[in-house]
């Protein structure tokens, strides 16, 4: 966004709204701030920053379709909305905050707006406490008054448009109309803050451009929910941006200055450039080889329908594989992903799986996929979504390895590390910004929490809204995390965000509820033609029979929405598995183990409880010695993991008979052997 030239070229604002201040200084200086009309211009010139050289297309272009706005018009009004976030802060009840803080330097912020004639009558500045009124609140009443008043007196519309000002706090901002504190600033102040907001308003409308659009949209365009989140997430993340001083200095500034001060922040910041999927159209063998570095692989029959199927979907969608274990399912969902990406203008991709031991295990498989053709010559950010991430080590090394080497700037410009493929960002990571990484791998709860109410949750739709999202092992989720994921995957359907469900088995009346889901967000106004499978979700005696393993189903609009199944020739190998019942007694155990005394072979005792696991490890560590293991949820987080790591080196794929896999090893543990660890 450039700055236009006003009728005072020297400044941004006029004396009177410059008076405002939005950011107070460092402890060293804090007397200079940052007024509020400079960093209303930050964050809009942030947010055109970000729409035009981090937000992904496919995203911008579902704005678009929802808005009915052209890809101007939308920016216009992503940059608009992040511009007036802090339009509250014109208000006594901010501006006057400091005096409480009994530092004689601050007192400069109000004296400064008070020499200007603004009035802080005693109610508005310092109300009783528990009657405060957060900015955020006061920006949205604003923000719905100068809409009304300039274009209709839509103020449901309106309100889906200040709502994105409102939230910008994390959380939704309440509203009624013609009552509570917010409004009451309307009778209660003098002219010169009236003034000031619309001499704010006049000024966002002509950096940004959006007189027309608003003009548009307050003819009657409610902004959808799902629209009001995504912009809310961009307008947090310009925020927090443009009010880091590291990237934008305190102090007052010119407008001539604005296009340099801009520039050597976003510099400062070095966001990476989006992550553009380039799969070429060639054999899929070879596609499968270039990705894994397979030296001419013999693909399973799923691996080879998963390409056609997702190269059919030209408008995104979902996509279901069901297959058995150690059919490459990951593999082939990488692939899917590729593809669907490049197809839909996707930046990124969640990897979504039920336990942090899959998801450790899952982050070193993705990260090596990332790092190959699949990442591209850029380097782009990688992040593991847990609470225990620190316990990983490869994802530990790579927040060492920052994408930017400080200790190679050149002209003040941070230099990319060479050979630099996946690396964190200082800026993107932790808990609630490490879902805007460009490579996600997280355990499901990271995308349940989309569809909760939590606070910042807009930052997690604008996280996920961008990328491809796999969601593994799907049979894994009881009736009460089926519900979240259900209403998440409505909201990744409405910014038409491509979803990949795997599993082994999964229960056709479940894939038919989460398909639904999705679909619904999408938007389909005919549901009447909707074909799950005849399903009646609402009249279920019992789960319909479905025979047909391997298989894909896709749902796409290139299909009317109507999920299409892609047959899966069964492979050629088949495993022969023996079930006999054994009772409770270690005697019991011991003649089913009776062959590993004399001769070699791993063998797996899962038991109900940490206890029942303790006692038979006790047992058979006095038989076998230091052949046993055991695993369980109750080690210390470093110890489980090192334990876990251990396990996978020895029993997982890359471990063969004659080179690192055991001849013989007896693993005891809990359930987080068979869901948690990929063993063989």
């Amino acid at each position: 966004m450039i700055v236009k030239d006003f009728t005072r070229p020297s400044q941004l604002a006029s004396a009177e709204a410059s008076s405002l201040w939005a950011k107070t200084g460092s402890e060293e200086s804090p007397s200079v701030g940052l007024s509020l009309p400079q960093h209303m211009t930050d964050a809009g010139s942030v947010a055109a920053e970000l729409w035009d050289k981090w937000l992904s297309p496919g995203a911008k272009q579902r704005i678009m379709e929802l808005l009915n706005l052209t890809q101007n018009e939308a920016k216009s009004f992503a940059c608009w909305v992040a511009a007036t976030h802090d339009m509250g802060k014109a208000t006594p009840e901010f501006a006057g905050q400091l005096d409480s803080r009994g530092k004689e330097e601050l007192r400069v912020f109000r004296d400064r707006i008070e020499e200007h004639k603004f009035n802080f009558p005693l109610h508005l500045t310092t109300p009783p406490a528990g009657t405060r009124c957060p900015h955020s609140t006061y920006s949205q009443s604003i923000i719905i008054k100068l809409l009304t008043e300039r274009y209709t007196d839509d103020v449901e519309t309106a309100k889906t448009i200040a709502s994105i000002a409102g939230a910008h706090h994390g959380v939704p901002a309440e509203y009624v109309p013609e009552t509570g504190r917010a409004c009451a600033i309307f009778e209660g102040l003098n002219d010169k803050w009236h003034q000031a907001w619309q001499e704010l308003f006049e000024m966002t409308l002509e950096q940004t451009g959006a007189d027309q659009v608003l003009k548009k949209l307050m003819s009657g365009t409610k902004i959808p929910v799902s629209v009001q989140l995504y912009l809310t997430g961009l307008v947090i993340m310009a925020d927090w941006i443009a009010s880091n001083p590291e990237y934008f200095p305190m102090g007052t500034f010119s407008v001539e200055a604005q296009h340099g001060r801009l520039n050597q922040g976003w510099e400062a910041l070095g966001l990476e450039h989006p992550w553009a999927a380039h799969i070429e159209n060639s054999d899929t063998s070879d596609l499968y080889s270039s990705r894994f570095s397979w030296e001419n692989p013999t693909l399973r029959p799923m691996q080879e329908v998963v390409v056609e199927a997702a190269r059919s979907m030209k408008g995104g969608g979902m996509m279901c594989i069901e297959a058995p274990m150690g059919q490459g399912k990951t593999e082939a969902g990488l692939i899917a992903a590729e593809i669907l990406a490049q197809e839909t203008g996707r930046s990124g991709l969640a990897f979504a799986a039920p336990t942090q031991v899959t998801s450790n295990a899952l982050f070193d498989r993705v990260k090596a996929w990332a790092q190959g053709p699949a990442g591209g010559s850029e380097p782009h950010t990688m992040f593991l979504g847990h609470a225990k991430n620190q316990q990983q080590d490869s994802f530990r090394y790579l927040q060492r390895a920052d994408i930017f080497d400080s200790e190679a700037d050149v002209e003040g410009k941070q230099s990319i590390r060479p050979n630099t493929s996946v690396a964190r960002h200082s800026w993107i990571g932790g808990r609630k910004r490490g879902i805007l990484s460009t490579f996600v791998v997280c355990t499901i709860d990271q995308i349940l929490m989309m569809a909760l109410q939590s606070r910042h949750v807009m930052l997690r739709h604008l996280g996920l809204g961008s990328k491809v999202v796999i969601i593994d092992e799907v049979h894994a989720y009881d009736a009460y995390m089926g519900v979240y994921l259900k209403e998440a995957l409505y909201w990744l359907g409405q910014m038409n965000a491509p979803v990949i469900l795997m599993s082994a088995t999964l229960p056709a009346h479940v894939r038919t509820s989460l398909m639904e889901s999705y679909a619904e967000g999408l938007e389909i106004q005919d549901s009447t033609e909707w074909d799950f499978d005849d399903f009646d979700s609402e009249n279920v005696t019992e789960p319909s029979l479905d025979l047909d393993y391997p298989v894909i189903y896709t749902l796409t609009a290139e299909d009317g929405y109507t999920p299409r199944k892609w047959q899966v020739t069964a492979p050629e190998e088949q495993v022969t598995i023996s079930i006999r019942q054994i009772g409770d007694e270690f005697t019991d155990l011991d003649k089913v183990l009776e062959p590993l005394e004399i001769g070699h072979g791993c063998a797996a005792v899962i038991c109900n409880t940490v206890g029942r696991a303790q006692n038979a490890y006790e047992h058979l560590r006095a038989k076998f010695g230091a052949n046993v293991m055991l695993t369980h949820s109750r080690f210390t987080s470093k110890h489980r993991a090192e334990k876990e790591a251990d396990l996978v080196s020895q029993l997982g794929k890359g471990a063969h008979r004659g080179d690192g896999r055991p001849e013989r090893l007896i693993v005891v543990g809990t359930q987080v052997i068979e869901q948690s660890l990929d063993l063989d």
